[in-house]
């Protein structure tokens, strides 16, 4: 089908035309859990004959992840080093609104801890000391009683809405987390497709 485009002004503002298609993928759209399945078993299959992931495969797995996480199915935790590989990635000058949304995702416990040792200091700066703090102390005692603790969400939000670099870049950051983000991501998938 040849993409077919029409573009146009009303009232002074200009308005573009274009086939289903193309207009279909400009939304990011929840599936249903039988194409989600579907989805991750494609892009599995794409990943071990050792294929580089465009960015929709791995928001898709970030968004099944961040579920299956959420869904106490899976240590929270898991996902922090993918979390702190991607954040290392992302492109140009950070925008504030989101470090704020991904501090608040990290555990209160340690932000103050890290508040405290870097005063002044950059926000960046904090969650990445926030991330690392968080790890030691969960090597000590994997039980530590930590709350919030959504690296999921920030891995979504990340690569939903930050400008993340290319796609080489991305699969460099996050093919070393495979294992952690497919077993969420299928623990996700899961509880999509059980009856509420």
């Amino acid at each position: 089908m040849l993409p077919i485009r029409i573009e146009m002004s009303i009232y002074g503002r200009r308005y573009t035309l274009c086939n289903f298609r193309e207009y279909r993928a400009s939304f990011p759209q929840r599936q249903s859990p039988r194409e989600a399945s579907s989805n991750l078993t494609e892009i599995e299959y794409r990943f071990r004959r050792g294929e580089r992931l465009r960015h929709p495969d791995w928001k898709r797995i970030a968004e099944c992840a961040q579920l299956g996480c959420e869904g106490n199915r899976f240590p929270r935790a898991m996902l922090l080093p993918a979390f702190m590989s991607l954040f290392e990635i992302r492109d140009g000058e950070p925008n504030d609104g989101y470090l704020d949304f991904y501090l608040g995702n990290l555990p209160e416990q340690i932000r103050g801890a890290a508040n405290q040792m870097l005063r002044g200091s950059t926000k960046a700066d904090q969650i990445r000391e926030c991330c690392s703090l968080t790890l030691e102390v969960l090597a000590k005692d994997p039980a530590a009683p930590f709350w919030p603790m959504l690296p999921g969400r920030n891995i979504e939000a990340m690569l939903n809405f930050e400008h993340v670099t290319s796609g080489a870049a991305l699969n460099a950051a996050l093919r070393p987390h495979w294992p952690e983000l497919w077993r969420a991501a299928t623990g996700g998938a899961a509880s999509q497709e059980r009856p509420q």
